[in-house]
């Protein structure tokens, strides 16, 4: 019998107290919620997660299924803030919100715009304040998938397996990017047309852009 794991999940005022047996799911949500995720909690867990023997049997373990299955069921205890699928950064107080479909090139527009001055706030997933109507800095991993913007990440010094569709970077890693600490006004949103393929950082690349607020520029 494999013994549990007892993590906490924490961050933007809601908590989700977690007990596993998956293998590797600690491991997967350290990597991707990073500083979210905390070891061990008192008392009782929220959620308890446990390999059916069947499963354990044919050598099949939901991992990804299950790491969603947690990220829902915290994000679903979030309830000061509305989460927004895209990234955000900012740049002079004023944030810019990257929105578009799962590989339209959303990370890869952000390492090009941290390399340019502005700092990270949240990739992947914005949450955007209900009582300030600011985009709050959010830790999670940076997605980054092949190509143009594994290459980028590179070159920021961190190196990404050649072979991996998608690995997950700790922003913090990268050197010379600054992240942001502290909410910010959002300012503009920027509407990726959603190709097949993440664009090349200098190649042209058809994109919307929406101005919010006082339509202040970014």
């Amino acid at each position: 019998m494999r013994p549990f794991d007892r993590l906490e999940l924490n961050a933007l005022g809601a908590s989700l107290r977690l007990s596993t047996d998956v293998p590797g799911l600690a491991e997967l949500l350290r990597q991707e919620l990073g500083s979210i995720v905390r070891s061990d909690f008192a008392g009782e867990p929220d959620l308890q997660l446990q390999v059916a023997e069947a499963e354990r049997e044919q050598g099949s373990l939901p991992i990804e299924a299950a790491f969603g299955i947690v990220y829902r069921a915290w994000l679903d205890r979030v309830d000061r803030y509305v989460i927004l699928h895209g990234a955000a950064l900012v740049k002079d107080g004023r944030a810019l919100l990257l929105a578009g479909p799962t590989g339209s090139g959303k990370t890869t527009l952000s390492l090009a715009l941290m390399a340019r001055g502005f700092a990270l706030l949240s990739d992947d997933f914005s949450p955007l304040a209900l009582d300030s109507k600011r985009i709050a800095p959010f830790p999670k991993a940076l997605g980054v998938r092949a190509g143009a913007a594994s290459r980028l990440a590179a070159r920021s010094g961190v190196q990404t397996a050649p072979d991996a569709a998608r690995t997950a970077i700790d922003a913090q890693q990268l050197n010379g990017m600054e992240l942001a600490k502290r909410e910010a006004r959002l300012a503009a949103i920027v509407l990726m047309n959603g190709a097949a393929t993440p664009p090349q950082p200098r190649d042209p690349y058809p994109f919307y852009v929406l101005c919010a607020g006082d339509g202040g520029r970014v």
